[in-house]
This record gives C-alpha cells, structure tokens and sequence, in this order.
C-alpha cells in the first residue's frame, strides 16, 4: 500500500472513530500533495460538517464538485447543509442534480418533497412524494406519507369547496382562510392558486399574493390578468424589475387583449430605468453566480430572458451565456465530459501524446454519445498515427549502447 493509500485510510479511521482532528490533519496532507483530489475534499469536508464549521464543509464540497462534477455524494451534503439552514431553495437545487445522478437513491425523494411543502409549492411536493412511495412500498415511512396524504387531501377538498363559496359571496378573509387550509395541503388545478392570489390581493396581502400569481405561472397557467395584476403588485411594492417582467410578459403573451393601462405602466417603466435596470440585474446574477447560489441566479435569469427577447436584443447572448453555467450545474455529466475533454486537447498541445490519447478514450467510453465524439475519434487515430511514427522512427534509429558490457567496451 502507498503512503498516499495508508494516509487516506488513516484518515477514514479517524474521522469512523471520532478523532476529527486527526482525520482533518490526514487529509489536509493529502490536498498539499494533490490539490486536484476530488474525494480528499470530499472527505475534509465531512470532517468539516462533523466540526460544525459549515463554511467550510460547504466550500470543501464545492470545490470536489469543481475538480470532479460526478462527484455526486457532495451535492447530496450540499443539499443536506442548506436545507438545515433553512436555505431551501439552495437545498432543492442541490438535491435535484444528485437525484439526477443517483435516481435509486430514493430518501432524496422524499427530503425534496418536504422542502418543497416547506416553501408551500405542493404540487411539486407531491411530484417528489410519489417517486418516493412508488419506489418504497413498505415500511413505517411509506405508511405515514401515504395516511398523510390521504388525510390532507380530504380536509383540503372540502375547504377548498368553502373558499370558492365565500369568495363568490364576497366574504374575503374567510375565502383567504380556506384557500390556505386547502392549497398548502394538496395539490390542485393552478386556477385556484390564482383565485386565492386574487383575494390576498383585495385584502392588501401584497407579497403572499404575487407569491401565489407567480406559483399559478410555474405551474402553466399562464392568464392575462395573472400578469398584469402580479405587474400592478409589484409596481405597488417597488420592485421595477419585476413589475417590467410580469407587464412585458403580458404584452408579449397576449399583444391587444392587455388593458391600455397596463401598456401604459409598462412604458413609464421601461423609459424610467430601461436597459440599465436589467444590466444592473445582471450583475447581481454575477454575483450570486460568483457565490455559486444558483437558485437564485436561475430565478433571475428567467426574468431576464423574458424581457430581453422583446425589449433588450443585445443582453440575450449574455442572459444564454450565464444560463450555460447553470445548465452545467444541472448536468454534471456535461460538465465532466466537457472537463475531461480540455484536459485532453491540453494534452495534445502540449505533446503529452500518451496522455491525451488515454482522457480521449475515456471520454469515449464514459460519453458515448457525446456531442464532440466525432472530434474524438478523429484526434485519437490522429494521436495514434503520431505515436506510431514516433516509435517507429526510435526503432530504426542504430541501437549504439545495447548492453553495460558494449558501454564498457566503447569507453
């Protein structure tokens, strides 16, 4: 066994028994040797967790993500670390990638469906909550989340039938009180999300009811007066940028049906802050991007990828480059073939021809149907003729000292 080997090991050992200083100075050691060791950084960061020094667990794993983005046990403990922190977006996001990399890894599925209830999306609660139960048909578990469920479903319909009647019947607060004893229980048609946004909205609610509109959106029902009354919302609460958002959305969704005031608001808008308001949202995408809070970056950029394509043509590169950088954080197999790949051109520039012909080959095995395997193949027969050519030219080289005896002899 190397010192490399018996040091990582002693390192586990620790860290098994306990002794979190040893473990943190054993892989501390191994990352000054190899800084590129995407497992040691994984490790240090659990030992990190176990300290309750989160930043730095939460850095350590990061960084074994950016060495390695199939690294898929970091974006669990990122998952897991912000979710206790109450960072639930943040934790979803996180989740999701490892559930897309370990599908079998069923106890995923059911965290992401109570962060989901927690930030009182339910539909996709339930979306999470039944992978879970299809994939877990027995135990204590299933039992509570299916009885639950059954349970809340019930009392949810029948406050639910309460709220349209005394919403029709003008009766506000009793409607409000309804729609949130049904909507945060179970999942239903998103009309109803609009219909209880509505009535926060007669009642002076504003940021519960553009919470509701937008929710209505996420979820495909996407109607004139939703956007038009989340723009008036917004423009109330003196949030420009969403305001322009939800009012250009409505002109570019419905065109003549959007009312003449709503058009007109969006133009005192858009000639009060402009270009310079989304340039401005732009950099705070940087920044979240930069801090690597991809949540709220996508969020962001979704806003500004509506607006750009009527209003701001030249911010649309930018918008899709920074999307990119999200997208390969929800792909990380795309991330890694595109990481495994410029390390082989590197590589190939650089004459190192053994080695860039094994990370070709790997990206082949491991990508198969990767878009750059065309290129692939072509530089790997390329890089194989090179090789030939080199040994080939040694071979025939005069072979002058073969043996100690004939240096002996020559000197």
């Amino acid at each position: 066994m190397s010192n490399t080997e018996d040091t990582f090991n002693r390192g586990l050992k620790a860290y098994e028994a306990g002794d979190y200083r040893a473990a943190e100075e054993a892989f501390s050691s191994l990352l000054r040797l190899d800084p590129n060791a995407s497992e040691v950084c994984l490790n240090l960061g659990n030992v990190y967790y176990r300290q309750e020094q989160f930043p730095k667990a939460e850095a350590q794993w990061l960084e074994a993500i950016r060495m390695n983005p199939l690294e898929d046990k970091a974006y669990l403990n990122l998952g897991n670390l912000y979710y206790n922190q109450g960072q639930l977006q943040q934790a979803i996001f996180y989740w999701e990638v490892f559930h897309g990399l370990k599908p079998q890894h069923i106890t995923v599925s059911l965290n992401l469906g109570m962060a989901c209830e927690a930030l009182q999306d339910v539909t996709r609660a339930h979306h999470y909550y039944g992978i879970f139960l299809r994939n877990k048909r027995v135990g204590e578990d299933s039992r509570k989340i299916r009885r639950r469920l059954v349970e809340a479903k019930n009392v949810a319909e029948h406050n639910l039938r309460l709220a349209e009647k005394a919403m029709k019947s003008g009766q506000l607060k009793k409607a409000a009180e309804g729609y949130e004893q049904s909507l945060t229980l179970s999942p239903f048609h998103p009309v109803y999300y609009q219909h209880y946004a509505t009535v926060l909205f007669k009642l002076k609610s504003f940021s519960q009811a553009a919470f509701w509109y937008e929710l209505a959106i996420r979820h495909n029902h996407r109607e004139m007066p939703v956007y038009v009354n989340l723009g008036v919302l917004y423009h109330k609460m003196n949030q420009p940028f969403d305001a322009l958002w939800a009012f250009s959305s409505a002109i570019r969704h419905f065109g003549a049906q959007v009312p003449e005031a709503a058009v007109n608001q969006f133009n005192r808008l858009w000639e009060q802050h402009g270009v310079g308001l989304l340039q401005s949202t732009l950099s705070t995408v940087d920044g979240h991007l930069t801090a690597r809070r991809y949540a709220e970056a996508e969020a962001l950029l979704e806003k500004l990828a509506d607006i750009a394509e009527s209003h701001a043509e030249s911010l649309v590169l930018k918008i899709q480059e920074k999307h990119a950088v999200i997208e390969n954080m929800r792909s990380p197999s795309r991330k890694a073939a595109s990481l495994l790949l410029a390390q082989a051109d590197q590589y190939r520039e650089s004459g190192q021809y053994e080695k860039a012909l094994a990370a070709y080959e790997q990206y082949q095995a491991r990508f198969p149907d990767g878009e750059k395997i065309p290129e692939v193949k072509a530089r790997i027969e390329e890089i194989g003729k090179v090789i030939s050519a080199v040994i080939g030219s040694l071979l025939s080289e005069p072979n002058l000292l073969t043996t100690t005896e004939e240096a002996a002899n020559v000197a």
